[in-house]
């Protein structure tokens, strides 16, 4: 096989495209913020032009521009695979970066299109449960004034007794509530029933 020094220029250039490619692949990192490479990489066109000075295995290398066409002629004649085999090394290197790029991205970031994404899916998930909480609190306050009332129309000492200590239970359970957290303990009825908060719990 002849080195690529000895070869003319575009069938060079085309044997370099293929190490650049390889060593993209194999390096992502190196290459993830390398915006000449990101955008040679997304089309066959703009990785045809692409011209690139690179170091691979101690060795400065240059890949010299040249048309979608040339290169894909060369390709057929030099690859096994043909050119398909070059587009298939560069689809490779592509997922390769993105892939890299994507584990560097933040959680939330409003720069990105997938970082807004993420932010109102976060947002979204607060809001709901947010909505849980303020649900449970008016079910915990509606059950306290119902004891409340309760209370005003009871005779049995024991039974006012019960039904002022079930009410403090309740309101005292409701302040202790953390943020977000729609799980507060609840009394029974006095009677046997389960209260609403309870049903809710279920």
């Amino acid at each position: 096989m002849k080195k690529i020094s000895d070869l003319e220029p575009h069938a060079s250039a085309t044997l370099i495209t293929s190490e650049l490619l390889l060593l993209i692949y194999r390096n992502p990192d190196y290459f993830s913020k390398n915006e000449n490479i990101l955008k040679a990489l997304r089309s066959q066109g703009a990785l045809a032009k692409l011209e690139f000075n690179f170091e691979d295995s101690g060795a400065i290398k240059s890949k010299s521009p040249m048309s979608i066409n040339t290169l894909k002629s060369h390709a057929n004649l030099q690859f096994k695979g043909g050119f398909k085999e070059l587009d298939t090394l560069r689809l490779a290197a592509l997922r390769a970066i993105e892939k890299v790029n994507s584990s560097k991205e933040p959680t939330s970031t409003k720069r990105t299109k997938s970082g807004l994404s993420r932010l109102v899916t976060e947002l979204e998930e607060r809001l709901d449960k947010q909505r849980c909480a303020n649900m449970v609190l008016l079910q915990g306050l509606s059950l306290a004034i119902n004891e409340l009332r309760n209370i005003r129309s009871s005779l049995d000492p024991a039974l006012l007794e019960k039904r002022a200590s079930d009410a403090v239970q309740a309101l005292t359970a409701l302040l202790s509530l953390p943020p977000e957290q729609p799980t507060p303990p609840s009394p029974s009825s006095g009677d046997g029933r389960v209260t609403r908060l309870e049903e809710y719990r279920k």
